[in-house]
C-alpha cells in the first residue's frame, strides 16, 4: 500500500545534534544541525520510506588549487531506527537511486555504498561543489530508507524510533606525501629513507607493494625487526579519504551508546569504559551517564554527557573498531595520520607539529568554567602565529581535557588554531589518536587491514566484525584479546610531553591494549577514484639573484588543460603561481631545490610528476 500523504512522527522522533568545530574561526560557532526531519511515502510492498530533512553549519569550506591543499570538509550523515517494544537499534540502509540534494548551497550529495549491501548505502556524504566559505546550508535533503533487509514490522509509524547524525569531516586528497621530518633521535621511532640518511624523509609516491624495516624501502629509527612488506590495498594515504576533522566527542559517543541493543550496553561498551576512569586513580575525563526507562517488558537505555563537547578518553582498539563499524566508518592507519597532518607538503623542520612549524605553547594555561558545563582558556594562548596551541602535560592538568577544536576563533593562524595542513583539528594533544599497529607480522598486514569501512551492523556483545587489524578469524570479530595485537597511538595525548605531538614521533605506536586516559580516536571513510594521469611538458628555469622562476611548456591536450600542484623540497618557498604551469619561487639558503610537479583532478594529484632540480 502506498501513502502519499507526509506522516508526521510523534514524540518517539529523535533528532540527534552534533556540536561541531570549525577550522581558522570561532571554536562554537559550526553546530552542525539536522532538523525538520520528516518521513512519508511509506511503501509497504517495496518496504521503502522517504526521510526528509534540513542540515546546516557554519564555517563550511572548499579551497582550489591555488591554496596547495585542494580540499573541502563535509558532513557525513547517516541514520539508526528502532521499533518500541524490541530494544534493537539497526541501521538505516539507503537506496543507490532514491537521495536528491534539496535546495540551498551549490552541493555535491554522494551515497557510500558497503559490499554487503552494494549498490545501496549506509550514508551520505555532503559537501560543498564549487569553492567558497561560510554558512552551508541544505534544505529538503531527501532519501529513501529501505528497510526490507532488516525486515521490522513498520505497522504502526507512532513506535518508529529515528536518530540520524551529522558528523564533521574533511577530505585528504589522494596522492603522494612524506612519511617522518627528520628527527634522528631512535627514541622517536620516526620513519625515515633508508635509501639515504636517518634524517631525510620518505616520499611516498608509488601505488605499488612497499616495504618498512632494516632492508626496505622505508626505515624506522630503533626497529631492527623483519622487513614488512605493505601490500596495496592497505590504507596507505596515496589514496584519498575522508578524515573526522574532530576528535570523536562524548555527545557522539552518547548517541552511539543509545542506539546499541541493551545486552551490548551493558556487557561491554558503556561499563568498560566507565570502569577504566573509576580504577585510574580518581582521575575522569567522561562525564557520561545512563538512563533506563522500562515500557512494559521493554527497557530503553539513553545516554548523555555534562561536557557533549570534550573528547571520549580511556578508548581502546577494541572500542575504536566498534564505534567506527556502527558509524559506517573506518580506523586510520598511522601513514595516514601523517598525510592527514602534513599534505603534500615537504616537512618544515625536522620537529614538525601538524600546524607546520617546531614551535608549541610550552606554560600552563589559564582555564574557568564557563558555562558550569564548559571550560573557557583565559589566559596562555599563543599570540605568535607560528606557536601552536595545544593540550599536553605543561599546558593543561586540570580539568585533563578541553572541548575538542577549542583553539579555534575567527582570526587564529594555523598554529593559533591547532590546525593541520589539510584542515583537521587537534591532531597534537588532548587526547591520542589510535591507529591500527601490525608491523611486526606480516601475514597479518596482508590479511587484517582492508581498506574498506563498516557495515553499520555490530555483533551480539557490540563489537565490529571488520577485517581490521585484531580480526578473529574463527569468531568473527576484532577484539583485544587477540595474540600480538597492539594500539597504536600518534599525535600525543594530555599526560605526554611536547617531543610526542610531533607528527612524526612513534614513540607510542605500539601499546597495548589497556584503556588508558591518553587514548581516543577519530574515524575515515574510504573513497574509491582514479588519481590523474600526469601530462607531457617540458620546463624551463631561469634564476636571478634569489628569485627562481619555473616555466611548464606543455606537449599535448592533457598537460594542457591540467591544474597542476607544485611540491617544493629544499631552501624555497613559494611566491606565487601554485595551480598553474608558472611558478616563482623564493630562495631562502643554500643548497638545490626540487619542485615535483602533479596534475590534479577532484580526487587528488597524480603518483608521477615532473621533478625539476635546482642547484
Amino acid at each position: 500500500m502506498l501513502i502519499s500523504k507526509w506522516i508526521g512522527l510523534k514524540k518517539h522522533l529523535i533528532v540527534f545534534l552534533l556540536l561541531s568545530l570549525g577550522l581558522f574561526y570561532h571554536s562554537k560557532a559550526n553546530e552542525i544541525t539536522i532538523s525538520n526531519i520528516s518521513i512519508g511515502n511509506h511503501d509497504e510492498l517495496a518496504k521503502t520510506v522517504e526521510v526528509e530533512f534540513d542540515i546546516t553549519w557554519q564555517n563550511s569550506w572548499r579551497n582550489d588549487v591555488s591554496t596547495g591543499m585542494p580540499n573541502w570538509d563535509a558532513a557525513w550523515i547517516f541514520g539508526r531506527f528502532s521499533i518500541r517494544g524490541d530494544s534493537v537499534w539497526q541501521r538505516m540502509v539507503i537506496d543507490d537511486d532514491g537521495y536528491t540534494l534539496g535546495t540551498g548551497t551549490q552541493a555535491t550529495l554522494t551515497l557510500k555504498s558497503h559490499p554487503s549491501i552494494t549498490p545501496q548505502g549506509i550514508g551520505l556524504l555532503l559537501h560543498r561543489s564549487e569553492v567558497g566559505y561560510g554558512t552551508f546550508s541544505q534544505t529538503g535533503v531527501r532519501f529513501i530508507w529501505n528497510y526490507s533487509g532488516e525486515a521490522p514490522n513498520l505497522s504502526n509509524l507512532d513506535l518508529l524510533d529515528i536518530k540520524l547524525f551529522a558528523v564533521e569531516m574533511v577530505y585528504i586528497p589522494g596522492g603522494p606525501f612524506y612519511l617522518g621530518s627528520g628527527i634522528e633521535d631512535p627514541a622517536a621511532a620516526s620513519f625515515y629513507d633508508i635509501a639515504f640518511r636517518p634524517d631525510v624523509p620518505y616520499r611516498l609516491e608509488t601505488a605499488i607493494p612497499f616495504t618498512i624495516g632494516p632492508a626496505g624501502d622505508v626505515g624506522a629509527l630503533g626497529y631492527s625487526g623483519n622487513t614488512i612488506t605493505i601490500p596495496v590495498d592497505f590504507p596507505t594515504g596515496l589514496q584519498p579519504f575522508y578524515l573526522m576533522k574532530h576528535e570523536l566527542s562524548q555527545a557522539l559517543m552518547s548517541g552511539y551508546f543509545s542506539t546499541l541493543n541493551a545486552g551490548m550496553n551493558n556487557h561491554y561498551v558503556y561499563s568498560a569504559l566507565e570502569l577504566a576512569q573509576q580504577n585510574d586513580v580518581g582521575r575522569t575525563a567522561n562525564f557520561f551517564t545512563q538512563t533506563i526507562e522500562t515500557f512494559g517488558l521493554d527497557s530503553v537505555y539513553s545516554y548523555q554527557s555534562s561536557r557533549e563537547n570534550y573528547p571520549v578518553a580511556y578508548m581502546s582498539w577494541e572500542d575504536a573498531a566498534a564505534f567506527a563499524d556502527w558509524a559506517g566508518l573506518r580506523p586510520i592507519s598511522e601513514l595516514e595520520f601523517e598525510k592527514a597532518a602534513r599534505g603534500f607538503r615537504y616537512p618544515a623542520v625536522v620537529n614538525e607539529y601538524p600546524w607546520g612549524t617546531g614551535e608549541i605553547v610550552n606554560s600552563s594555561y589559564q582555564v574557568v568554567i564557563s558555562p558550569a558545563s564548559d571550560h573557557e582558556i583565559t589566559g596562555g594562548y599563543s599570540s605568535n602565529i607560528f606557536t601552536g596551541n595545544a593540550i599536553y602535560s605543561s599546558t593543561l592538568t586540570n580539568p585533563l581535557s578541553l572541548r575538542v577544536g577549542i583553539f579555534a576563533t575567527s582570526t587564529s593562524s594555523r598554529a593559533q588554531a591547532n590546525a593541520s595542513a589539510t584542515g583537521v583539528l587537534d591532531l597534537a594533544g588532548n587526547v591520542a589518536e589510535i591507529v591500527g599497529y601490525e608491523w611486526d607480522q606480516a601475514t597479518l598486514v596482508l590479511t587484517e587491514w582492508v581498506d574498506e569501512h563498516g557495515d553499520g551492523i555490530l555483533t551480539t556483545n557490540g563489537l565490529a566484525n571488520q577485517l581490521w587489524p585484531g580480526y578473529n578469524e574463527q569468531n568473527n570479530v576484532v577484539e583485544n584479546g587477540k595474540v600480538n595485537t597492539d594500539m597504536g597511538l600518534r599525535g600525543g595525548g594530555i599526560l605526554d610531553d611536547a617531543t610526542k605531538l610531533r607528527i612524526s614521533d612513534r614513540s607510542r605506536v605500539r601499546e597495548n591494549n589497556s584503556r588508558i586516559i591518553e587514548s581516543g580516536f577519530r574515524a575515515a571513510l574510504s573513497v574509491s577514484c582514479s588519481l590523474p594521469t600526469l601530462g607531457s611538458y617540458t620546463h624551463s628555469v631561469t634564476e636571478q639573484a634569489d628569485v627562481i622562476k619555473l616555466k611548464l611548456i606543455a606537449q599535448n591536450s592533457i598537460a594542457t588543460s591540467s591544474e597542476e600542484l607544485w611540491v617544493i623540497e629544499g631552501p624555497a618557498k613559494i611566491v606565487s603561481g601554485q595551480g598553474t604551469k608558472n611558478l616563482v619561487l623564493l630562495r631562502t639558503g643554500a643548497g638545490s631545490i626540487t619542485a615535483y610537479v602533479h596534475n590534479t583532478n577532484e580526487c587528488g594529484i597524480s603518483l608521477n610528476s615532473i621533478e625539476i632540480l635546482v642547484r
